[in-house]
């Protein structure tokens, strides 16, 4: 995606994952629209692509094509002793948020 302003949000904001949608308190991302926007962004009739993601910087993060500007998930590392305990580092919550998005037959784009 090309570099714009866009909307940042912590992972550990996400209320729900469903088939349709990623929502928080006061904002969704909807699935097909960023599938739609995705694929023009590529040049391509249609596509089941819904996000950027990238696992190998600082903090792992998914860029999700959203109208009017993009809007960023990043995994941002907390208490290390409670990840520790949870099995809940920022990778392990960035790696299983990719699996269920994978499960509900979307996809992301490795950018890593």
């Amino acid at each position: 995606m090309e570099d714009r302003k866009t909307i940042e949000i912590q992972d550990r904001a996400i209320r729900n994952v469903s088939r349709k949608c990623i929502g928080f308190q006061n904002r969704v991302i909807d699935f097909e629209q960023c599938a739609a926007n995705f694929a023009r962004e590529q040049r391509m009739t249609e596509s089941r692509c819904v996000a950027e993601r990238k696992s190998d910087g600082t903090f792992p993060f998914f860029q999700f094509p959203t109208n009017p500007v993009p809007t960023r998930i990043v995994f941002h590392s907390g208490n290390r002793l409670v990840e520790l305990i949870t099995r809940q580092s920022a990778v392990r919550r960035f790696q299983n948020l990719n699996r269920r998005i994978r499960e509900l037959g979307w996809t992301t784009f490795d950018l890593s």
